[in-house]
């Protein structure tokens, strides 16, 4: 019965250990997500660069650097490109969109407008430019 107890006690360890480190990973992830912003202050943000037609990194003057992952391909969009927001706040959130803008002889004229996703804090932009 002593070696039973023992057997069963061990293999409960084993599974709580796997259990446990199971669910560090878990809040790790969330960790992370929560980490994102759902809005940036207008006037923190310095620059911006295009990377693709999915992802838009925002810098600041704090010196901290954002990658938008647009929740939808913004067919329009591609690296270099110059896009306008408008916003009725003093942020720009993810509920708000951008309109990517062509250059002409005599200006700019409007592209196609496409929604922003969460700005995620990224201390290596160059890296984190795909979602996975």
């Amino acid at each position: 019965m002593k070696t039973f107890l023992n057997k069963f006690s061990k293999t409960v360890l084993s599974i709580g250990a796997v259990l446990l480190s199971t669910t560090g990973t878990a809040w790790a992830d969330n960790t992370e997500t929560a980490a994102a912003e759902r809005c940036l202050p207008v006037h923190t943000i310095r620059r911006t660069k295009v990377v693709d037609n999915q992802n838009i990194l925002f810098y600041t003057y704090t010196r901290k650097v954002y990658i938008n992952h647009l929740p939808h391909t913004c067919t329009d969009l591609t690296m270099g490109d110059t896009f306008k927001y408008a916003t009725s706040q003093s942020q720009l959130c993810n509920v708000d969109t951008i309109t990517v803008l062509h250059e002409t002889g005599s200006g700019w004229i409007p592209g196609a407008s496409c929604g922003l996703g969460m700005f995620e804090p990224t201390t290596d932009p160059e890296k984190t430019t795909t979602k996975q």
